[in-house]
């Protein structure tokens, strides 16, 4: 039973890692028209049923990484609406299992019904690994997304 556990998530990582390729040419369009070039919102969150992570500093690490792509990043709270955003979760759905997420957020008024998801999701899933683990797939998730953010703002300069 471990092991098809173990399988099933090993799936499930695949799957999410695999079809979570590239933003559609629309969700690139309203990167385009939705962001400031050169500027990435961020927002993150950790889940309250986690306690084992009160040392894990989302924020910072995804500050950190979309500043190594020469990116300045933009704290949505202290900024207008209208932006893109990259939103990274970490969920503990029970000890020693560990559930990242990350997305492209278009948040388009001051509604939660006024939020748009672009692409698909960026998923990593673990079990029983260490914080650093967790800190290393999370860089390379944020990664991921904002080499994604970069992608479209360089299309759109070649498309012009």
């Amino acid at each position: 039973m471990k092991y098809l556990i173990v399988a099933l998530i090993a799936l499930l990582c695949w799957t999410n890692t695999s079809f979570a390729q590239k933003l559609g040419p629309v969700g690139k369009q309203m990167l385009r028209e939705y962001s400031t070039k050169g500027e990435l919102t961020y927002w993150s969150s950790v889940d309250t049923e986690c306690p084992f992570y009160s040392d894990l500093n989302l924020n910072q690490i995804i500050r950190e990484r979309i500043l190594k792509q020469n990116i300045r990043p933009a704290f949505h709270k202290n900024k207008q609406l209208r932006k893109a955003r990259v939103y990274v979760k970490v969920h503990c759905y029970f000890k020693d299992f560990t559930v990242i997420t990350a997305d492209f957020e278009l948040q388009l008024g001051y509604d939660l019904a006024d939020q748009v998801r672009l692409g698909y999701s960026s998923e990593v899933f673990l079990l029983n690994h260490p914080i650093q683990k967790i800190i290393v797939d999370i860089e390379s998730i944020v990664d991921e997304k904002v080499a994604e953010y970069a992608a479209a703002y360089l299309e759109g300069a070649v498309a012009r």
